[in-house]
């Protein structure tokens, strides 16, 4: 926006065109751009400047411009229409890029909430729905989780205990134990 003709004129002009670009209002049946430009209020709205140097400026934006890049009106940025009154030029083109800055500000914004906000997520627990947030539901899953696994290590013990010495090939039945000598005694005739 400030590297046109406007580059290297100092700090004045771009801030006299930033209360111009600031202050503009559109005229919704001609679809241009006009600003009240009252250099008392333009000279106390920037800061510390004198009435004259604002008139000087508005005057140079008035003029016509060879280094502008804008070919309409001969480079000129403003056109006197009354006495406190001017027709921005290039008033539609810098809209557009107001309105375009606007949406992404906007769209930003509501990223920035949507990121922020806590997801809901819905959990069925003993067939009655709850609505808890997503760090409920993390804790909720990690719970589920940590009793799966002891889980899994309980039926994991069952299924060692239950199985055969590693000294028994699989799928073989280990040999039965041999009758005691007590037994073997008692099972004997005399």
């Amino acid at each position: 926006m400030f590297e046109g003709s406007l580059y290297g004129k100092g700090p004045l002009p771009i801030a006299c065109w930033a209360y111009v670009l600031a202050e503009m209002k559109p005229d919704f049946g001609k679809e241009q751009f006009y600003v009240e430009l009252n250099p008392e209020k333009v000279a106390h709205a920037i800061g510390k400047v004198e009435e004259g140097a604002v008139v000087a400026l508005i005057e140079e934006f008035c003029s016509p411009d060879e280094k502008s890049r804008n070919v309409q009106q001969d480079g000129r940025r403003l056109v006197r229409e009354g006495q406190f009154t001017y027709l921005v030029v290039n008033g539609a083109m810098y809209n557009e890029i107001k309105k375009r800055e606007a949406k992404r500000e906007q769209n930003r914004l509501a990223q920035q909430r949507y990121r922020g906000k806590p997801k809901v997520v819905r959990q069925a627990d003993d067939n009655e729905p709850s609505w808890v947030t997503a760090d409920k539901e993390e804790r909720f899953r990690k719970s589920q989780s940590e009793r799966a696994h002891e889980e899994a290590w309980q039926i994991a013990i069952r299924e060692a205990e239950a199985m055969p010495p590693d000294d028994v090939p699989r799928g073989t039945s280990p040999a039965p134990n041999p009758p005691s000598p007590s037994a073997s005694a008692s099972a004997s005739p005399p």
